[in-house]
């Protein structure tokens, strides 16, 4: 027999099977947890988690506070590491106002297991702390839209005024007020009143949780102008006899609708205080005193004008005035 021949009667492959197999897992197992040191993988923005930083103390830039991580082993275990997985935690007890120089080492890095870290860039953060302060800001109020026909909008009103925001006391300095979300009255008939959340234009500045806010936005009817005339003048405080001309004016208002229509002479007090004139050729000329009857009116109806006149001539005689 050649030694050929030789060779492949000794070659048993079917042999052991249960060995051969437990060999083979044990082979593929090693291959998985070795890490191959000639395959590197980027792992960007990964996060920097800042742990016991001082509770009188802010940071500012946050957006600074990643960096990138090259990581070496196998691509099955390398290839789909997220950022988070990799995500150092820094302890900042006793850190300070102005810049803590943080230097990173592998060893800060949550490395998984058959992974190595090869590069951190940067490999030092320069982390700007800064006094936290606490203010209180006026709240402005932010409508969008318009109420239906025929309405508008009034009063804009909140409870309470202000706010406590919270944040590094250099970038809260910077602010004047805050203001609700936006609030939609698009095609409204009534008023709306709810809470609201209230923002700043800061990310860094943030609104005390605690502060819940209640929002009234009064939607009325839109003024028009209305002419009612007929309105006696009413002289008092008269000594002596009084003539005035003319007897009846008119008024312009402006108002609601609604008020307007429900109005009329005997609603309007148009009045003359003549208790100063004494007796004499000429006549005088004094300002008649427009009033509502309904005195709560005049918050809601604006006195425009006075027709014909608002000056009204006055003559007084030397004779006293009739019994009332």
């Amino acid at each position: 027999m050649s030694p050929i021949s030789a060779a492949w009667a000794n070659l048993r492959p079917f042999d052991n099977v249960p060995l051969k197999l437990i060999s083979l897992a044990m082979a593929l197992a090693l291959w998985g947890i070795v890490p191959d040191a000639d395959v590197p993988h980027v792992v960007s923005s990964v996060p920097v988690q800042l742990q016991n930083v001082p509770s009188d103390l802010a940071l500012l830039d946050p957006g600074l506070l990643a960096v990138e991580v090259t990581v070496r082993g196998m691509p099955a275990r390398t290839r789909d590491l997220t950022p988070g997985q990799l995500s150092p935690h820094i302890d900042m007890f006793g850190a300070v106002v102005g810049d803590n120089v943080i230097t990173l080492s592998a060893g800060d890095i949550n490395r998984p297991f058959g992974v190595s870290i090869d590069r951190i860039d940067p490999s030092q953060l320069r982390i700007h702390l800064d006094e936290k302060a606490r203010v209180q800001l006026p709240i402005n109020v932010v409508v969008e839209g318009s109420p239906a026909a025929g309405f508008d909008i009034g009063d804009k009103i909140v409870e309470p005024t202000t706010v406590s925001v919270i944040g590094p006391g250099s970038r809260v300095a910077e602010l004047t007020s805050v203001s609700t979300e936006i609030v939609n009255v698009t095609g409204r008939r009534q008023s709306v009143t709810r809470e609201v959340a209230v923002l700043t234009d800061d990310p860094l500045v943030t609104v005390d949780e605690r502060d819940r806010v209640m929002m009234t936005i009064v939607i009325t009817e839109s003024a028009v102008p209305r002419r009612l005339d007929g309105i006696a003048v009413e002289v008092v405080e008269d000594e002596y006899r009084v003539v005035v001309n003319p007897g009846e004016v008119g008024v312009v208002l402006r108002g609601p609708p609604s008020l307007l229509d429900g109005l009329g002479p005997a609603d309007i007090i148009a009045r003359l205080d003549v208790s100063d004139l004494v007796p004499r050729a000429e006549d005088y000329r004094v300002e008649a005193q427009i009033e509502f009857a309904d005195k709560s009116l005049s918050d809601r109806i604006e006195i425009m004008a006075i027709t014909p006149q608002s000056r009204i001539d006055v003559h007084v005689y030397d004779q006293p005035a009739a019994p009332s």
